[in-house]
């Protein structure tokens, strides 16, 4: 079963057909262009059809628009082996249960959303205002984070910041995200080149779940 998603824009040119499956990568320097996406969501889709063992293709074409498909198996499912009726199926390298995750924000009501949306994906979250308190809270625990989440705008300091000491503290190749209701593309560069992800205000819960899930599965430097 092929699964088809076209569009009518630009085309994408031969060159760019491979690097557009990186992260953080977007075609089009136009500045009206520039905050209308990350350049992760390829880079997610194809790492979930890595771990699916599903084939995605391309088709384009300059001037006229392109073709995003992904081939999924089709077909009579083989008999049960054994006599049980119940299937076990494993959870994928995306799994967020007992990853230690850092949420610093300023806004209490926000603080909890976040926090509390965290904890339903089974998160083990250290919640706190700044990165004062948040040292604090992750010490006296133990952990060291394995994502840190924080708001660009915080009261004393920035988030980026914030995330430089905890980074300091507990190991530089900690994955990050700042989240902010500016949408510069001046801030989203300036994030990315600090070594961070960037997500704009409001957040959207698949949107929040899907790049947790992207940065937690990362294992590169």
């Amino acid at each position: 079963l092929r699964i088809e998603v076209w569009d009518t824009g630009i085309g994408i040119a031969e060159s760019d057909r491979a690097r557009i499956f990186g992260e953080f990568e977007r075609l089009g320097k136009e500045p009206r262009r520039a905050e209308k996406g990350l350049g992760l969501g390829l880079a997610i889709v194809d790492r979930i059809a890595r771990l699916l063992e599903l084939e995605v293709g391309l088709r384009s074409q300059m001037g006229r628009g392109s073709c995003f498909s992904v081939l999924l198996p089709y077909g009579t499912s083989p008999p049960a082996s054994g006599q049980s009726d119940t299937v076990t199926i494993a959870a994928l390298p995306e799994s967020l249960s007992t990853r230690c995750i850092s949420v610093i924000e300023n806004d209490a009501p926000t603080l909890e959303a976040i926090s509390t949306l965290l904890e339903s994906w089974d998160c083990e979250v250290v919640a706190a205002a700044s990165s004062v308190a948040a040292l604090g809270a992750l010490e006296r625990i133990g952990r060291t984070p394995d994502l840190i989440i924080a708001d660009y705008q915080l009261d004393d300091e920035l988030g980026t910041e914030a995330i430089a000491r905890l980074r300091q503290r507990f190991d530089e190749r900690i994955r990050a995200l700042v989240i902010s209701a500016q949408r510069s593309a001046g801030l989203a560069s300036e994030v990315k080149r600090l070594g961070c992800a960037f997500l704009p205000k409001p957040i959207q819960p698949a949107r929040l779940r899907a790049m947790t899930a992207f940065l937690l599965s990362r294992t590169e430097p």
